[in-house]
């Protein structure tokens, strides 16, 4: 299993719409990959909950590109991949 460094989501800036996008571009992968977010301002293990409509489950493919949009104040976002082979070239989160 991976899990990618947290990384600030719109609710860190205390103002805006929760508004998010994913993008995860992964070649020949096998496995899962989704968006964790947390409420807290310094999150524990416990504080992280799995954000609904952000996962991806795909069996070996080639240069293939993931987009989702998802809503929630989230202070903070990582992604966590559980995965047998392949590669995830990039995880890109815009709010």
């Amino acid at each position: 299993m991976l899990t990618t460094d947290k990384g600030k989501g719109d609710g860190y800036y205390k103002g805006g719409d929760g508004l998010h996008t994913v993008h995860y571009s992964v070649t020949d992968f096998s496995g899962e990959v989704k968006m964790q977010g947390s409420l807290a301002t310094t999150p524990t293990a416990s504080d992280w909950v799995d954000i609904s409509g952000t996962t991806y489950t795909t069996s070996p493919d080639t240069d293939t590109d993931f987009v989702a949009n998802f809503t929630g104040n989230f202070v903070w976002l990582r992604a966590i991949a559980t995965y047998t082979n392949g590669r995830i070239n990039s995880i890109k989160v815009n709010y």
